[in-house]
C-alpha cells in the first residue's frame, strides 16, 4: 500500500462567484504556523502576477513544510463571467524528503502531467472551499513518482544562499535538484518559489523571509543568476552581534572624552 502524506493544516486563497466577494483567503483549517510567513510569500512573489510559469512556493523551517501552488483555473465563475483561480496551501509537520520531493516533481515533470497533478488540487482546493472536506490529502499521487530515467539534476551550491534565476528548463531542473538535496541534507530553513514576471526588488524581500532562499521569475531584471543576499562568515557573524553594544561603548567613550575637554 503506498505511503499517505497528510497535511496538519490548509488554506484556500479564491473568490465567490457574487458581486463583492472579492479574493483573500476564504479558508483556514487545521495548525499552520507557517501561513503568515507563506502568506507574506504569496502576497508579494505570487498574487496578481503576469506570466506563463508555474505559481508554487516551499517553505521549510525546522519540523515544519508549507507547499503552496496557486494561479490553478477551478470551474467557477464570478459575476462578471471569468475564471475563479485557486491557489492552495498545505502544512506538513512530518516527512519534509516526500513532500519536498512532490515540489521538485513539479518543477521538471512535463507540462501534461502538470496539468493532471493541478487538476487533482484544484478539486481539492474546491473542495475545502465547498467546505466538502477536512484538512486531509494524499500525496501518493507526486510523491510517489519516479524520475525520468535520463533526468540529471545538479543541484545549486549549497553556499549560495539567496538567489534570483531567470527562469527556464535548465534552472528549472537545479532548483529540484538543490529542492531534493536540501531535503536530502535536512536543511532546516529555506524557501523555492517558481514565479512569473516578479521584479528584483520583490525578490529582495523574499530573500529576508527564510535563511536559505531561490526564487526562479520571469522578470526582464534577472536575465542571470543574481545573488540576494550574501552569506555571513563566523566572523562577520559575531561582529553583527557585537556591532551595536561595541557602538555604544565607543559613543559613550567619545561623550566622556568630549566632556573632559569642555571641563578642561
Amino acid at each position: 500500500m503506498n505511503k499517505k502524506i497528510l497535511p496538519i493544516g490548509a488554506a484556500v486563497h479564491t473568490r465567490g462567484v457574487k458581486r463583492g466577494e472579492d479574493y483573500g483567503w476564504y479558508v483556514r483549517v487545521g495548525d499552520t504556523p507557517l501561513f503568515d510567513k507563506i502568506e507574506d510569500i504569496h502576497r508579494v512573489a505570487l498574487r496578481d502576477v503576469e506570466g506563463n510559469t508555474p505559481r508554487l512556493a516551499v517553505l521549510v523551517e525546522q519540523q515544519h513544510v508549507g507547499f503552496l501552488i496557486g494561479n490553478m483555473q477551478s470551474q467557477r465563475l464570478d459575476h462578471a463571467q471569468r475564471i475563479i483561480n485557486d491557489t492552495l496551501y498545505l502544512e506538513f509537520d512530518i516527512d519534509q524528503f516526500m513532500v519536498v520531493k512532490a515540489a521538485a516533481i513539479l518543477l521538471v515533470c512535463s507540462e501534461d502531467d502538470y496539468k493532471k497533478y493541478e487538476h487533482d488540487l484544484t478539486e481539492y482546493a474546491e473542495a475545502l472551499y465547498q467546505k466538502y472536506l477536512e484538512a486531509s490529502l494524499s500525496f501518493n499521487a507526486l510523491a510517489d513518482i519516479e524520475w525520468p530515467v535520463d533526468e540529471h539534476l545538479e543541484p545549486i551550491k549549497p553556499a549560495k544562499l539567496a538567489l534570483a534565476l531567470p527562469i527556464n528548463d535548465s534552472t528549472c531542473k537545479q532548483c529540484a535538484g538543490y529542492l531534493v538535496d536540501a531535503a536530502n541534507r535536512e536543511v532546516s530553513s529555506f524557501c523555492v518559489v517558481s514565479t512569473g514576471r516578479v521584479n528584483l526588488d520583490k525578490c529582495q524581500q523574499i530573500a529576508k523571509i527564510s535563511d536559505g532562499c531561490i526564487v526562479l521569475t520571469q522578470s526582464s531584471e534577472v536575465g542571470q543568476e543574481i545573488v540576494l543576499k550574501k552569506k555571513l562568515t563566523q566572523r562577520q557573524k559575531l561582529n553583527k552581534r557585537l556591532s551595536t553594544p561595541l557602538r555604544k561603548v565607543l559613543i559613550r567613550l567619545s561623550q566622556c572624552s568630549n566632556e573632559s575637554i569642555s571641563i578642561l
